[in-house]
């Protein structure tokens, strides 16, 4: 469970636009989180307890965090219409979260995506117009993974162990040396006390265990999980060279193997977790959570996200990554990238957000070998 925000807090806060980089932020948050810590990461949705006023505990946890990141898209500066300079309303959270990091002295890391740029002096009101002058770190959804990668390279310099101990990271790393010197020291000791090689030869029984371990049977000879299909690791070139940027350039990757659903996930299957979590949003396009007429063994269609996400958890699985998407449709002998539309407004499900707006026709849930 997070520690209470109103609690002293030593971490990081993610500033940022629900209407602007919801989709991002969240999957920031998620990679800072396996680093960092859960408890260390302050977001909004994801810390604020129900009842707790929402301007105080802001104030509170920004003025005890060690770093700000502000994640700024598109929409950041002004409405998506572009009709109104949000951050001159001086209520707007974004700039009372940004002007109390500011007047504290707390270091504040602008975070680029979307292709956006940072904003002009002109632009900002004279409380926060310092912020113009920060150095900014883009995130692209091309290279995702590496930019967050040097990102968090970054905070380790700035951000304090949490109580004064160890990281996160440099405690895995000292218990993973520890477990390493107990078996390379049982491997010594078993060493010296096992039986000469004539010896060996004269215990059948244990010659045949010691081949039966060495030839274990690997993923692909075990049967696959009922629903799933087992796709062989490997590499290949991801994206290919082409005008549109989010396929470009192509590039090296090796990929894991894993299991993934041989099928769409249906509507009836859907209906399914719906009645088991009464919380969640049903489908766009269900009327009263019901099921559309004739569509209980069609693909579920109108989630986003977010939903599809929360589907593939309480199903014991997962989104299949870019890499493990793309891999396994080639895997398959036919060419369909992430972010690739179908039809007018859609796009499959992976653990890449789609861009906001758009529907995802189907849920491909993976579970790792």
């Amino acid at each position: 469970m997070p520690q209470s925000p109103a609690k002293k807090f030593s971490g990081i806060f993610i500033s940022y636009r629900r209407d602007d980089t919801l989709g991002r932020a969240g999957r920031l948050f998620d990679q800072l989180a396996d680093h960092f810590g859960k408890d260390r990461i302050f977001r909004d949705i994801d810390t604020i307890e129900p009842g707790q006023d929402f301007v105080t505990v802001i104030e509170n946890a920004i003025g005890s965090c060690e770093i700000l990141v502000a994640v700024i898209g598109r929409d950041w500066l002004s409405t998506t219409a572009g009709t109104a300079q949000r951050l001159h309303d001086p209520n707007d959270f974004v700039r009372v979260e940004i002007a109390t990091a500011l007047r504290r002295n707390i270091r504040v890391i602008p975070i680029l995506v979307q292709r956006a740029s940072m904003p002009k002096p002109q632009d900002l009101p004279d409380e926060i117009a310092q912020f113009s002058r920060r150095n900014a770190i883009e995130l692209s959804d091309l290279d995702w993974h590496n930019d967050v990668a040097q990102l968090i390279n970054l905070m380790d310099r700035f951000l304090d162990p949490p109580n004064g101990g160890l990281s996160l990271k440099q405690t895995a790393l000292i218990v993973a040396s520890i477990i390493l010197a107990v078996i390379l020291g049982i491997g010594i000791i078993w060493a010296l006390k096992a039986p000469s090689g004539e010896n060996q030869t004269a215990n059948p029984s244990a010659a045949l265990q010691r081949e039966q371990a060495t030839n274990a049977p690997l993923a692909a000879d075990l049967p696959p999980p009922p629903g799933m299909v087992y796709v062989p690791g490997g590499e290949f070139m991801m994206g290919r060279t082409s005008d549109d940027p989010r396929e470009s350039p192509a590039h090296k990757v090796i990929v894991k193997p894993f299991y993934i659903d041989a099928h769409e996930v249906t509507c009836a299957e859907y209906k399914k977790y719906l009645d088991a979590n009464p919380d969640q949003p049903a489908p766009s396009n269900w009327v009263n959570r019901n099921i559309p007429d004739a569509s209980a063994g069609v693909p579920v269609t109108a989630i986003d996200w977010y939903q599809a996400k929360a589907f593939a958890a309480w199903s014991g699985k997962r989104l299949p990554t870019e890499e493990e998407w793309e891999f396994g449709a080639r895997h398959q002998g036919f060419h369909l990238p992430v972010g690739q539309r179908l039809g007018s407004q859609t796009s499959q499900c992976s653990n890449q957000e789609p861009d906001r707006g758009w529907q995802i026709p189907w849920i491909v849930a993976i579970r790792r070998c």
